[in-house]
């Protein structure tokens, strides 16, 4: 029988999210800060950071980089 909590290729971190993560904890800022700087919401935020998510919402993961990288996404 198959495990049914298996992971499957896509629902591991991508090169943005794992970048999006290293900018995050690199950012001097707290969660509130940050989410008072971009208007993510605080609870996607922490979610994000504690790991709850498989695939995150790649237009939240695409701003929150350029506003932590103070660069534009380059595709």
């Amino acid at each position: 029988m198959a495990n049914k909590h298996s992971t499957q290729p896509f629902d591991n971190p991508g090169k943005l999210m794992s970048r999006v993560l290293e900018l995050l904890e690199k950012d001097p800022r707290t969660n509130p800060e940050i989410f008072r700087d971009t208007r993510i919401p605080l609870n996607w935020l922490n979610g994000l950071t504690r790991g709850d998510f498989r695939n995150p919402s790649v237009n939240r993961l695409e701003y929150l980089y350029e506003q932590l990288s103070g660069k534009e996404l380059e595709l």
